[in-house]
C-alpha cells in the first residue's frame, strides 16, 4: 500500500513564537526580522524528514527483493510450458493467450526491478553505516537557522545559540538536549564561520559588483 505524505509552508503559531522571543531575550537580538526564513528553512526541512522516515530499511528492501526473485522464478512456469528434448534442447510454449514477447519482456522488467533494489539496499546500508539520513537532514536545519542567528549578530556556538536552535526547532520535532546542542555548536564552529564568511563575500560582490 502506497502512503502518501502532505505537505504545506511551515509557520510558527504565535505562542510558539512568543516562546522562542522569550527564550532568547536575554540576547536581545530582533528574531522577528528572521521570521520568515526560518519558516521557509523549516518548510524545506520537514518533507526531507518525512522521505527518510518512509523510506524502507535494508531488511525490509532484502524480504521484497526476494519476493521479486521467486515471482521472476514463477512467472515463466505459470504462463508457458517448458520442455526439454535431449536432441532440441529446452523449448517453450506459451499458454493460450498469453503473448511469447510478454514472457521475455516480464522476464527483462523483473530482471531491472532486483537490479533498481540491490542499489537501494546497497544504500540502505550505507545510511545505516552513517548513523542515519534523518539525523543529517537535521544538521543541514540547523546550520541554516545558526546563519540566520549570526546575521542578526547572534555567536555561532555558546549558550544563547544553542537554546536558540532548541527552541526554533522544537516545533517541526529537531530539537535535542542542551548538551547534544552544544556539543554540535562546538563541532560546527569552523564550518559555520566559513560559510558565513562565504555569505558576506557574496553579498559584498553583490553591491560592488564584479572585479574588472
Amino acid at each position: 500500500m502506497i502512503e502518501f505524505a502532505e505537505f504545506e509552508e511551515f509557520r510558527y503559531s504565535e505562542p510558539q513564537w512568543s516562546k522562542l522571543k522569550a527564550v532568547v531575550l536575554d540576547a536581545r537580538l530582533d528574531v522577528d526580522q528572521i521570521r520568515r526564513t526560518m519558516e521557509f528553512a523549516a518548510s524545506v526541512y520537514l518533507p526531507h524528514r518525512t522521505i527518510n522516515r518512509q523510506r524502507r530499511n535494508r531488511d525490509e528492501l532484502k524480504v521484497l527483493r526476494k519476493d521479486v526473485e521467486n515471482l521472476r522464478a514463477r512467472i515463466p512456469g505459470a504462463l508457458a510450458v517448458h520442455i526439454k528434448s535431449k536432441n532440441g534442447g529446452p523449448h517453450r510454449f506459451p499458454l493460450p493467450g498469453v503473448d511469447d514477447d510478454l514472457l521475455d519482456a516480464t522476464l527483462v522488467y523483473f530482471a531491472r526491478l532486483a537490479d533498481t533494489l540491490d542499489r537501494q539496499i546497497e544504500k540502505a546500508e550505507t545510511r545505516t553505516r552513517r548513523d542515519n539520513a534523518r539525523k543529517t537532514e537535521r544538521d543541514e536545519f540547523w546550520t541554516s537557522l545558526l546563519v540566520l542567528w549570526c546575521d542578526i549578530g547572534g555567536k555561532p556556538h555558546g549558550l544563547a545559540a544553542a537554546r536558540f536552535l532548541i527552541a526554533a526547532s522544537k516545533p517541526v520535532g529537531a530539537d535535542a538536549s542542551i548538551n547534544t546542542v552544544l556539543q554540535w555548536l562546538e563541532r560546527r564552529k569552523e564550518t559555520v564561520s566559513e560559510l558565513i564568511t562565504e555569505i558576506l563575500i557574496t553579498e559584498i560582490r553583490s553591491v560592488v559588483g564584479p572585479r574588472r
